[in-house]
């Protein structure tokens, strides 16, 4: 991600500017495609648990109120979402915390995703 930001941005710049913040936004649009692709196969539960962690990281997943605030159903099914999300690479406890693995799928799933 680091050497296609750089490229997007330098191509950018040479065409008459553009700030990091756009060169971002440029990175995250060109895997789109790909995020839509895992998304779309994914199981109505693993999306919302998904949606879920990329929107609002946790160290405690399957808190009622976690659950609650997030439609997520019973922690049985929560903890089922969450192996399955976690075996496919899409999500890890990471010192404690419930987050994504890849920070530009956080990025598309919190502004693309319904």
């Amino acid at each position: 991600y680091s050497q296609k930001l750089a490229m997007l941005h330098f191509d950018l710049m040479e065409n008459g500017g553009a700030d990091l913040t756009v060169s971002k936004a440029e990175l995250v649009n060109s895997e789109a495609s790909d995020f839509e692709n895992i998304f779309v196969n994914l199981a109505a539960n693993q999306k919302k648990v998904l949606k879920a962690v990329a929107r609002k990281p946790t160290a405690s997943i399957y808190a009622t109120d976690y659950l609650r605030e997030n439609h997520l159903g019973a922690a049985s099914s929560a903890k089922t979402a969450v192996e399955k999300l976690r075996a496919l690479d899409l999500i890890e406890n990471r010192d404690g915390l419930w987050s994504t693995v890849d920070p530009l799928l956080e990025k598309w799933v919190r502004v693309h995703s319904i």
